[in-house]
C-alpha cells in the first residue's frame, strides 16, 4: 500500500481572520499557494511547494550547525598583546561569574534549548508524517508543545545584539570570529526557514489526514 500523499489532501475549510475575524472559506489549495483575506489581505495559510521535505532538510541542517557552533570557538580578542578566545558556552560563564546567574540561563534556554528542542520537535512530527505515513506517538502533543515554543526562540535577536556589541567593541580590541559565529548564522537561517514554513493549519490537515 502506497503512504497517503498528506500534502495534497487540504479539505476545504472556514476560519477566522487573525486580524478582522472575518470568518473565510477556502478550497485545497495548489503548491505554492495561499489563502488570504478578503477583507484586510492578511495571509490565513499558505501551501509551500515541498513543505514537508524542506522542513525536514531545514530542520536537521540546523540541528547540525547549532552543534557546531557549541563546540567551536566563537570569536577571538586579541588586545595589547593579550588574546582571548570564546566559545558560546563560555560566554554564558561570563555571565555566570559577573552574578547574572539568572540572565546566564535565560539566554541558554532562549538562544540554545528552546531552539534545540522545537527543532527535533519538528524532525520527529514531520519525519513520521513523511516516511511512517502516520502520526507518531504522542505526536498531537510534541506538535502543540513546538508551536507553542516557537514564540520563545530568541535566535535573531540574539545574534543582532551580538553584532551590535562587536561594532562597538571593534575600535577597543582585533576581533576574529570564529566557526561557532558563522554556524549559528547558518543556523539562524535555518531556524528562520523552518518558522516560515511551519503553517499551523497545513500541518494540521497533514495530522488529519494521517489519522484516516
Amino acid at each position: 500500500m502506497q503512504p497517503k500523499p498528506f500534502e495534497n489532501q487540504l479539505a476545504e475549510q472556514e476560519m477566522a481572520c487573525h486580524e478582522c475575524d472575518l470568518l473565510v472559506s477556502f478550497p485545497e489549495l495548489e503548491p505554492g499557494s495561499a489563502a488570504v483575506c478578503p477583507r484586510c489581505d492578511y495571509v490565513l495559510t499558505k501551501r509551500h511547494q515541498n513543505a514537508m521535505e524542506r522542513l525536514l532538510a531545514f530542520s536537521v541542517s540546523g540541528l547540525v550547525f547549532l552543534l557546531m557552533s557549541a563546540l567551536y570557538p566563537f570569536l577571538s580578542f586579541s588586545a595589547n598583546g593579550q588574546e582571548r578566545v570564546v566559545t558560546l558556552l563560555q560566554s554564558l560563564d561570563v555571565l555566570a561569574d559577573e552574578q547574572q546567574v539568572l540572565l546566564a540561563l535565560l539566554i541558554m534556554v532562549v538562544i540554545l534549548i528552546i531552539p534545540a528542542a522545537f527543532l527535533m520537535g519538528v524532525v520527529y512530527v514531520i519525519g513520521g508524517l513523511k516516511y511512517g505515513a502516520v502520526l507518531p506517538p504522542y505526536g498531537r502533543r510534541v506538535l502543540r508543545f513546538i508551536l507553542a515554543l516557537a514564540p520563545w526562540s530568541m535566535v535573531e535577536i540574539f545574534l543582532i545584539g551580538t553584532m551590535v556589541s562587536l561594532v562597538k567593541i571593534a575600535s577597543l580590541a582585533t576581533i576574529s570570529l570564529g566557526m561557532s559565529f558563522w554556524s549559528y548564522i547558518a543556523f539562524t537561517v535555518l531556524m528562520t526557514l523552518v518558522l516560515l514554513h511551519l503553517d499551523k493549519v497545513q500541518v494540521w490537515s497533514w495530522v488529519e489526514n494521517s489519522e484516516y
